[in-house]
This record gives structure tokens, sequence and C-alpha cells, in this order.
């Protein structure tokens, strides 16, 4: 029996199954939209489709409007994706699994919502997102609508060269969502607001689709169950989940484990192989602040990100390789960062460190907070401007160590590719005194060939003891290539490629 609830009469938008049901599919709009005039057919549909009457449906609604009104602000897209996480966590904070159907703008708010909640180190529930002409690329037509509009936000943040957007593909990349969650993109091919290549991130993909025939507008207005958008929509809405769900402790929201994670989650820890190696540098980290230097695929931040979660800690992780200007101080920069994710607000453009840092004090002071920790990665400098960049992080260090108020509750743990050994002079003893430098090693073959023998089997991925082999010897010691190997497998399984020439072929791609 279907149930409507919180209204004094049914809407068009929301329908709630019998409470043992967990499963919802969360729809959310786009630019001046309202789940009404955006997905009013397509609920029609849903709602007399037996293969979903399973499914709880609910819409996330957010006001936008051409002309914004002078005496009501209109949100950015930082702010809609925090409207979206409050959303989930205050009134589907227990489900199963959630499954997002976003449009154009939408599917930004759901991008940006996702890459805070990882950034962030929470976890995650079991989201899955299909984005429906959503322009990742941003639309010439934002850029044209703000000719007549020039102080509309969602406008401003749409259009191709938005610093929004380019610093939200940006952290996308970096933090490989797409290798790491299921998100799917459909197109359409006469759409004129939003081109095909804006919205899919690849022409052809598993998780593409591409619709000669709809536009922007019809992708979302399916008029009957043969419409392709619409079997799109429900193929993605049916398609079971990869993995089992599981509860990450305190928190009653479930996250799907991995077993070919990237970035460790508390869910993932069945699936996380324990070296002798962890507990030398985990010994460091628990100390003074600690820099982990070594090659990109040994699971330095995986190492740190377990170390944090497993501790009870806040995880405040920052990521500079968005920096690359040569005009950037990467100091201040990671500062800015650091104040943004204590205030949720972004500090002042300056590059003035003790400022910086005198703000960032002040906002863990506010904070109730017991302990964080800032894990700063990917910082993008070598040489001379590495060392600049380790004495400011000394001087940082030092004056958090030095203030008793703060005594306790911030720890530091950066890593880089660059060893700071060739760089740190002899006589730097104050630097050595200040920061643990540890070396993070390539892993031993017993110890790779223990991770392919744990994650392969919940794959359901089968290979011989000699593939084994192969993959093994080819990960030359990274255990990044071998998570490589079987989510290309997993994922690409019709590519008539024999296991040596996939592998020949990931290792000329670099992907390691």
């Amino acid at each position: 029996m279907i149930k409507w609830l919180g209204f004094a009469k049914p809407p068009a938008v929301m329908r709630s199954t019998p409470a043992e049901n967990r499963d919802l599919i969360l729809f959310v709009h786009g630019l001046f939209g309202s789940p009404k005039t955006t997905w009013g057919p397509l609920f029609e549909l849903v709602k007399r489709d037996q293969n979903l009457d399973n499914w709880d449906i609910d819409a996330f609604e957010f006001p936008s409007t051409y002309f914004p009104s002078f005496l009501r602000r209109t949100a950015n897209i930082t702010e809609l994706a925090a409207g979206l996480r409050t959303t989930i966590q205050t009134s589907h904070a227990d489900r199963s699994r959630i499954k997002i159907v976003a449009h154009s703008l939408g599917g930004i708010v759901v991008r940006k919502y996702i890459v805070d909640q990882v950034k962030a180190g929470n976890e995650l529930p079991a989201i899955e997102a299909l984005l429906l002409a959503s322009p990742s690329g941003g639309s010439d037509m934002a850029g044209i609508g703000q000719l007549l509009s020039p102080h509309n936000r969602h406008l401003k943040q749409l259009s191709p060269d938005a610093d929004a957007l380019a610093s939200l593909n940006e952290d996308w990349k970096l933090l490989k969502i797409d290798e790491r969650m299921e998100i799917h993109y459909a197109a359409g091919g006469a759409d004129a607001v939003v081109y095909p290549e804006s919205a899919l991130p690849t022409l052809i993909g598993p998780k593409h689709s591409l619709i000669p025939s709809c536009d922007h507008f019809s992708i979302v207005r399916p008029s009957n169950y043969d419409d392709i958008s619409y079997k799109i929509i429900r193929n993605f809405i049916t398609a079971g989940p990869t993995s089992p769900s599981i509860k990450s402790n305190g928190n009653s929201v479930a996250r799907i484990a991995d077993p070919l994670f990237d970035i460790y989650h508390l869910s993932d820890e069945q699936y996380y192989l324990q070296r002798p190696d962890d507990d030398y540098i985990l010994r460091a980290t628990l100390g003074a602040p600690v820099w982990i230097s070594g090659d990109s695929g040994v699971g330095k931040t995986s190492l740190v990100r377990r170390m944090v979660i497993r501790s009870g800690w806040k995880l405040q992780h920052i990521m500079l390789s968005g920096y690359l200007s040569p005009d950037t101080n990467p100091t201040s920069a990671f500062l800015r960062e650091a104040i943004a994710l204590e205030t949720g607000t972004y500090a002042r453009s300056s590059d003035d460190i003790p400022t910086l840092i005198w703000d960032l004090k002040s906002a863990i002071s506010n904070s109730n907070v017991a302990v964080r920790c800032f894990l700063v990665e990917e910082i993008p400098v070598t040489d001379s401007r590495l060392l600049d960049f380790i004495v400011g992080a000394v001087n940082i260090t030092s004056h958090f160590d030095s203030d008793d108020t703060l005594s306790g509750q911030v720890r530091f743990v950066f890593t880089s590719i660059a060893n700071p050994d060739k760089v740190i002079p002899t006589g730097y003893s104050k630097v050595r005194e200040r920061i643990s430098f540890v070396r993070a090693n390539r892993w031993k073959v017993d110890e790779v060939g223990g991770l392919l023998s744990l994650i392969k089997p919940p794959t359901g991925i089968s290979l011989s003891a000699q593939d084994d082999e192969s993959v093994i010897r080819s990960a030359n010691g990274m255990p990044r290539f071998v998570k490589h190997v079987l989510r290309d497998l997993r994922d690409r399984r019709d590519t008539g490629e024999s296991l040596p020439d996939r592998v020949r072929r990931l290792e000329a791609e670099d992907k390691f």
C-alpha cells in the first residue's frame, strides 16, 4: 500500500512504501526547475512501474529562479550541497541504498555533495547517482544567460570558465570518485543547453549513455515505458549493489564496502591488508608531526586515513595539487584550505602566513572537536620550493604545539612522492627535530600476493595461478596497480584482450 507522509493531501513528488523497505530514489531537479515541473511525467511512470514498487520516492527541492529577488539571496552550489547533505542525514540516514537521479544543475549539486563528504572524511551512505544532462564542463547557455541576469549565482557557477566548476572537476578527478562509486551519466544528442561533451566524461563508456533524440528537457520527461531515457533510469535504479552493505561504527548511515577501494573508509577494513611497515609509520604518526614520502600507489594515504578514522579523530583531508600556478604560495594555500574545512568558508586570499595561522587557530578554538588531523598531500612543488614548504610546515606545527590551549587537539601528516631527504641541507637540525620524516617503501612480493588473495574473491573475478603471478609481477610492489587490474576486469569485461594484453595496456597508460 502506498502511504503519503507529512502533507495535508497526497503530493505528486513523494511515495513511502511499507516500513521494512529501506531503499530510496531521490530526485534532484536542475536550474529553474522544481520537483513538479521537472519530474512530474516521470513520477507518474515510476509510480505505476511494478518493477519499482518497493522503492520509496523523495525529491530534494531548492529555489532557482532566473531573476533573483533583492529581498532573498540565492544559495550557491556549496550551500546547496550542504542542504542535500542535511536532507539525507535528517530524513534518510537509515536507508540501505539511495539511488539519486539528478538533472542539469542538480547533478553538479550531487557531485559537490559527494566531493565535500569524501574530502571531510565522512562516511557516505550507500549512494549511487545518475546524472542527466549535467554540465560537468559548463554550459555556453549559462554564459549567455548571465548577460540578461548578471547577478544570478547559478548561471555564473555553470559557465564553462567558472572557477567553482573547475575546482569541482579537479577534486572529482583527484579523488577518483568515478572509480570508487557507481556514477552514471546520460546526455541528449539534441541538447543545445548542455552539449554531450559537457555531460559525458567520454562519449563511450560502460556507464555513459547518449540518447540522440533527446534535448535538455525531454531527457527527463519520457512519455512511456519504451522511451530510451526511461529504460536508462529504470535500469540504473534496479541494478543491484556490487558488494554487501556495512554499518559504520557509531553511525546508522550505511556504506557499501569496496574491496577495490582507492580512498579508505571504515567499512573497507575487511579489505585492508596490514603490513609490518604500517606499525613503524603509525608509531611515528602518533608522535610528532610526520612527513611520509614514497612512490605514488604504495598506500600512503590509505594508511593515514585508516589510522585517523580508527583513532576516532576528525580527518581534515587536504589535496594541494589544484594549486599549480607558480605564483601560488603552497603554504598559504594549505592554511586557507584548512580554515575552509574548519569554518565552511574560504579565507581571504592573503599570503600573510601569521594572519592565516591566527585565523586557523581561532577556528579550531571555536570548535568542539576533540582531536583533528590535517592530512596534506599532493603537494605541487619540488626541489627548493619543497624545502620552503617544509620550513613553512615546521613554522605552522610549532605554533600549534606551543599553544597550551590547543595542546593535543591538532595533528599534522604530510605526504609526498618527492623525498624530503634530498632537499633538506645539512645543518637543518631543527627541521628534523620538529617533523619525523619516514619512507613508505614498495610492497614485498608476498605482500602484493596477500592483497590479491584478499580482494579478488569478493569481486567475483576468476584468475588462474599463472594470471595471479603475472599481475603480482607487473605490480612491481605497487598495490594500487593490482586494484586497477581487477577494476578493469570488473568494469570492462568485453574488451577481448588477454590478461597479459590488458596488463600491458594499463602499464602503458601509467594509471598507477
